[in-house]
């Protein structure tokens, strides 16, 4: 793990159950770039608000983050993400195009 993944990853654990936390992958193509990948499947739209809001008090660097939503079985948490979700942090939104189960964010 990079020092940038390193911090974030102990940061959480603080916070997240290990449940959650294997909820995410981290990787860092460079030493100053973070990139996050968070799966909400199964989670209610209280429940992925939540775990994303402390995901962006607690990583304090600026990072991508791909959420996996699914689309299959419901738009509920994509309507969440792209309609109702707020966050000081958040810098952008973005559709995946070969993907409309998945969303990036840029967290700044």
């Amino acid at each position: 793990m990079s020092a940038i993944e390193d911090r974030a990853w102990n940061r959480m654990e603080f916070i997240y159950t290990n449940d959650e936390m294997s909820r995410f992958a981290f990787s860092s193509p460079n030493d100053t770039t973070l990139f996050i990948q968070v799966d909400l499947h199964n989670l209610s739209c209280f429940e992925a608000r939540r775990l994303l809001n402390n995901l962006m008090l607690l990583v304090q660097d600026q990072f991508e983050l791909l959420i996996i939503h699914g689309y299959r079985h419901g738009q509920a948490l994509k309507d969440m993400l792209w309609f109702d979700y707020e966050n000081r942090r958040l810098a952008g939104r973005y559709d995946i195009d070969y993907n409309p189960g998945e969303t990036l964010f840029k967290v700044g």
